[in-house]
Formats: C-alpha cells, structure tokens, sequence
C-alpha cells in the first residue's frame, strides 16, 4: 500500500469512529450500544454507510462544517442515497443548508440532489467534447 493510499485508509477509519460516536442521541446510549444492547440511532452505521456509496471523510468534514447528525438521519430517511450525498457535498454543496432543503423538498430532495450531481459531472465535460464522446463517457465507455 503507497503512502495516498495508507493516507486515505486513515482518513476514513478516522471518521468513519467520528461518525459512529455521533449517531447515538446521547453518550448514555452510545455506551449502552457498547455493551449490546438495542438504542436508537439517528443514522445508519458509518459502514453501512460507506458500502452505500458514501464517503465517510466527506460526511465527517461535513459535520464538522454545520450538518446535523438528526438532518443526515432524517435526509436519508427521505430516501437520499448516502453515495448521491456525498457526492453533492464533495461538489460544493454547503452542509448547513441541508436542513433547509430536507424540510422544503422532502423525499423530492433525493431526486433534486441526484440531479445536482448529474450537472456537476456535466458541468466537468470539457465544452469542447462532441456530443457522442460526451454521450460515451456518461455512459462509462
């Protein structure tokens, strides 16, 4: 494993413990969850999350920066997928407007969001591409 790459491992084991310990309501359950026992969560394990498609890292600085953990938890409740919201986040969209949206859009937000990140990854095509490369590469080939 190279550096990055070890680097990269870090960074997500970090954050991935970081998210764990704020998805509990309170200490109190988090050490009850410790011990085995059943305890509300505000949002999935960070695991579940990350073989969802997300990026634990991004999820994490994104908390850091002003999302809620009960917003996450209820975003994804709306049916926002964890992948498509990291990925709108790693785009630039801001972590403390996430609230606002969910309570405005709802279960329309997963679409919205989808769509953000569509446009963003459009948005990267060079302008100069044809339109069958562009067709092409949205396809993967």
């Amino acid at each position: 494993m190279d550096l990055n790459a070890h680097r990269q491992h870090d960074l997500s084991e970090a954050a991935c413990h970081a998210l764990e310990a704020a998805r509990y309501q309170s200490e109190t359950d988090r050490v009850l969850a410790r011990h085995g026992e059943v305890v509300a969560t505000l949002f999935p394990d960070p695991v579940e999350l990350e073989e969802r498609g997300a990026s634990l890292p991004v999820l994490y600085r994104a908390m850091q920066n002003g999302l809620n953990p009960d917003v996450l938890g209820r975003l994804l409740a709306a049916g926002v997928e964890p992948g498509v919201l990291s990925d709108a986040l790693a785009g630039g969209l801001e972590p403390s407007a996430l609230e606002h949206l969910v309570e405005q859009y709802g279960e329309e937000l997963a679409g919205h969001l989808a769509n953000f990140v569509e446009a963003q990854k459009e948005a990267c095509f060079d302008s100069g591409q044809d339109r069958v490369d562009r067709v092409l590469s949205r396809l993967g080939e």
